[in-house]
């Protein structure tokens, strides 16, 4: 048989909580290992980084919190951070506190971002000694409300981007990252394994760049028109089909499953 693991770029939740998730919907998933998202990659990048001393300041949820924490990474900032007073621009005196001891920024998704977060992360990332991290750079969330458009990880990493004039270090699809603790923490040989995802500026740039096989499935946010751009070849797959359903019927399967045997 062959291996399924499910990789998210979603930092809002853990693997255990997609364990649940999958688990509510039919899926079977034996165990977090299974199931790899950007707050475990981000984790073990901060956990693994040489002489690290200090606290990490983190833009993002509680999933992200609970990854941090499982891997005895200090961090402070998850959750609402309310003015207590205005801060004032026309003589330019901000009242935000600053704490000293901060190595590393990490942003991901955060629900309460505010102009306080952004002034305190920017704040940090003056020191060129502080790192700079991003689970993601994804633009936007997908929506089944077409007129709804919700900013993703990536509409806040690239405010403090701009606002600090620092790069990030971007742990997600399609960055290699995420592709670097896939291969070397879950032992997976590049050469047997196929990407399939439904959004080929992450799912299939990601394959493309580290050498995966791939396969776009239409039933997310692609289109027909995303599968045929020959002229586009980091992000044009090298199969597609209209879901996952649609490649579990039939000859489809079959003659996929032949492919497979092969890589």
């Amino acid at each position: 048989g062959k291996r399924v693991i499910l990789v998210s770029n979603n930092s809002s939740k853990s693997p255990g909580q997609y364990v649940e998730k999958c688990r509510k919907l039919g899926i079977n998933v034996s165990t977090e290992n299974d199931i790899v998202t950007s707050s475990r990659v981000a984790s073990t990048y901060l956990k693994n980084l040489p002489n690290r001393t200090g606290r990490v300041y983190v833009l993002g949820g509680q999933g992200l919190g609970n990854e941090l924490k499982a891997a005895n990474v200090d961090h402070f900032g998850i959750g609402p951070d309310y003015l207590e007073n205005h801060i004032v621009m026309d003589d330019q005196s901000v009242n935000v506190e600053l704490e000293n001891d901060v190595f590393a920024v990490l942003v991901g998704f955060d629900r309460y971002i505010c102009y306080k977060k952004m002034v305190k992360a920017v704040s940090y990332l003056r020191n060129e000694n502080c790192r700079f991290v991003a689970t993601n750079d994804d633009a936007f969330f997908p929506s089944e409300n077409c007129r709804i458009a919700l900013p993703g990880a990536g509409s806040i990493v690239q405010a403090i981007s701009y606002a600090s004039q620092r790069k990030p270090i971007v742990l997600g699809k399609p960055h290699s990252p995420m592709f670097h603790y896939v291969k070397d923490e879950l032992k997976i040989d590049p050469q047997k394994t196929i990407m399939i995802g439904d959004w080929p500026p992450t799912d299939i740039r990601f394959a493309k760049r580290n050498g995966l096989a791939s396969m776009l499935v239409l039933s997310g946010n692609a289109t027909i028109e995303h599968a045929q751009k020959p002229e586009d070849r980091e992000t044009t797959a090298d199969f597609y089909c209209e879901s996952l359903k649609t490649l579990c019927d039939l000859e489809s399967v079959r003659r996929f499953f032949e492919f497979l045997h092969y890589i």
